[in-house]
């Protein structure tokens, strides 16, 4: 999903393809993919919060051998990975979609590939439904794959090693905490729910990666004002803007005087009231005010350690 203001020919013209491979959306083309773009406007705030990282490109870490390696793992055990699915999944469905579940997984295997014609890497039908370019095939011996394209309709054979695999999202996660010894993973509720994402990644990454899975720490979504922030539907505050309407201590102390399991909802005709909050715990901390609640006077503590 696009943001509002990106044009709709372009839209319609790179939908589907992934992000490092859709140009710059902007006339200058001031970088060298619509990912960089974007990601440099959010890694260039990271400074101001106070973040230390290092940054990892998702497609280039799919063009190193060492992720490369863990994609073997799903084509040479896909039918146990399903089992694992199923155990999570199918609890928490209905009739309905628990036939259209199984009717997926007979022919699902958890890799999608580049299209070596169109470039994408799944089609949108006109209902909405999201196709993805799944692997049809695996030449375990040959260490290749057989794909059909749905945009466009190629069939095509590629190496596990070309950097145009990526795997399904709930085996990426554990990959990832495999490649990175993870040791704690903060993620939406959603993911955490019964069934989720979570779940089905610690088996996975108990069983093939043999390591016990990261500390899980479920959160609230962010909401602007009574909207849950969504990327996929452009319901966004990004960093960068938060900055041109407030300070970034401002922000820093709304995620730490919040419980993680409690939603945050950001309110811009608040702004002043944030202020006068940050202030009065600025004074607390300092000693020029008492703290008149359990609520102050936790939250100074946390500020502290």
């Amino acid at each position: 999903m696009f943001p509002y203001y990106i044009d709709k020919m372009f839209q319609k013209e790179y939908l589907g393809k992934l992000f490092a491979l859709i140009p710059c959306p902007f006339e200058n083309g001031c970088c060298e993919s619509y990912g960089t773009h974007f990601g440099n406007e959010l890694i260039s705030t990271f400074t101001n919060f106070g973040i230390k990282n290092k940054i990892i490109w998702t497609y280039c870490l799919y063009q190193k051998k060492e992720m490369q390696e863990k994609i073997k793992i799903s084509p040479d055990n896909t039918s146990k990975i399903k089992e694992i699915l199923k155990k999570f999944i199918l609890p928490t469905l209905d009739d309905e979609r628990k036939k259209f579940f199984i009717e997926t997984q007979k022919t699902w295997i958890p890799v999608m590939v580049i299209c070596d014609k169109c470039k994408k890497i799944q089609n949108r039908a006109k209902d909405g439904t999201i196709h993805p370019n799944r692997v049809i095939k695996c030449l375990n011996k040959e260490q290749e794959v057989l794909y059909e394209c749905p945009a466009c309709g190629y069939k095509g054979r590629v190496s596990i090693y070309s950097g145009k695999l990526k795997l399904n999202w709930r085996i990426d996660w554990p990959a990832n905490w495999a490649l990175f010894k993870t040791i704690c993973e903060p993620a939406g509720k959603d993911h955490s729910v019964k069934g989720g994402a979570y779940d089905t990644g610690l088996e996975i990454y108990l069983k093939f990666f043999k390591y016990k899975g990261p500390i899980e720490l479920p959160y609230e979504w962010l909401r602007l004002g009574k909207q849950d922030m969504k990327t996929s539907k452009s319901i966004v505050f990004t960093p960068q803007k938060c900055l041109e309407l407030a300070d970034p201590e401002l922000y820093r102390m709304l995620i730490l005087r919040t419980n993680p399991i409690k939603h945050i909802s950001l309110r811009i005709e608040e702004i002043p009231q944030y202020y006068d909050y940050y202030e009065k715990m600025e004074n607390i901390f300092y000693s020029l005010e008492q703290p008149e609640s359990k609520e102050e006077f936790n939250f100074i503590n946390i500020s502290i350690h």
